[in-house]
């Protein structure tokens, strides 16, 4: 695997996305499959935790599913790596900068950035915009808690977003 490859970590709801194939507006699962592909073909290392697989399995989706879910993880260019001691404090750290600032983040959210960040990705993928109450993640982009992090959909893929420049 090359070494200057886009490190990269999908928060849950991209893997949920992928996995059933959702109707998302805006062309977002041609963003979703494109970064499928590159992780496939070894183009992009894809960082993934316990916690994805603790909320993955949490959702009943069938075997079939899950069974894709299982061989996915498998691929070289995944790595899988544990939630510890220093995450868990970057995540108390991430949540009380949130708590003082009142301003909700959601402990799961914070375990997923806390992860991002000791991992040092290029880029944090998700959909999720705070509509169940926690923050708007999209919108903490480049500043979570002070540190660096982008926070984005799954890129468009270079045809698409060309396609919709003329449109």
């Amino acid at each position: 695997m090359q070494s200057n490859i886009e490190t990269i970590y999908w928060d849950t709801c991209i893997y949920i996305a992928w996995l059933m194939d959702e109707n998302r507006p805006n062309h977002e699962m041609d963003g979703v499959h494109e970064s499928a592909k590159k992780i496939k073909e070894s183009k992009q290392k894809l960082i993934c935790s316990p916690i994805v697989t603790a909320q993955i399995y949490k959702i009943k989706m069938g075997q079939q599913v899950m069974a894709i879910f299982d061989r996915f993880l498998k691929r070289k260019s995944i790595q899988y790596v544990d939630y510890e001691y220093q995450a868990g404090c970057l995540t108390s750290e991430i949540r009380e900068y949130y708590t003082i600032r009142k301003q909700d983040m959601d402990t799961i959210d914070a375990q997923h950035l806390a992860i991002s960040i000791l991992y040092k990705v290029d880029a944090f993928y998700t959909f999720d915009r705070g509509k169940r109450g926690g923050i708007d993640l999209l919108s903490i982009s480049g500043n979570v808690a002070g540190h660096n992090l982008t926070i984005c959909n799954p890129p468009l893929p270079p045809q698409i977003r060309m396609d919709l420049r003329f449109k």
